[in-house]
């Protein structure tokens, strides 16, 4: 009931407003000037403009880091990590397991590695990572892997 009362006051003050017609006190102007109404005097003759040379500007040579992906991380060692990554921003040491963080704006990495029982080396390697988003949501390792190098 509310809403066709409102429908009904906002069409009559369309339609008063429609019927109101063109205002009749507005001031009359003499006509529109127009290239063709104009004085037809020469202009003075304009001064003649000194080229410009063109500015260079030196940029800066940036060497990108190589892009890695997730397979290419998976199974490597940590040193090769550091080397690709960085210093992590957070470590952890557990009894079987190492937990590094890497973070900027966009993204955390949480790379796990882990000592293999079965392989003679000591240094453990990638078995597992997981990115989130700065709200500690999962998001793509991919992404997060091309922020992190950037």
């Amino acid at each position: 009931m509310l809403k066709s009362r409102l429908l009904f006051a906002l069409a009559t003050i369309f339609l008063l407003s429609a019927c109101a017609g063109a205002p009749t006190d507005v001031p009359k102007s003499g006509p529109a000037v127009t290239p063709d109404t104009v004085d037809a005097a020469p202009l003075a003759p304009a001064a003649p403009v000194a080229p410009v040379a063109p500015v260079v500007i030196a940029t800066p040579v940036v060497i990108a880091k190589p892009k890695i992906t997730s397979q290419q991380l998976l199974g490597q060692g940590g040193a090769w990590v550091v080397a690709k990554l960085g210093t992590p921003v957070f470590r952890r040491a557990d009894r079987t397991a190492n937990i590094w963080r890497y973070k900027n704006g966009h993204c955390v990495l949480n790379v796990f590695l882990y000592e293999d029982e079965n392989s003679a080396s000591s240094q453990p390697r990638v078995l597992h990572f997981d990115a989130r988003d700065a709200y500690g949501y999962n998001t793509d390792r991919e992404h997060c892997l091309a922020a992190l190098q950037e």
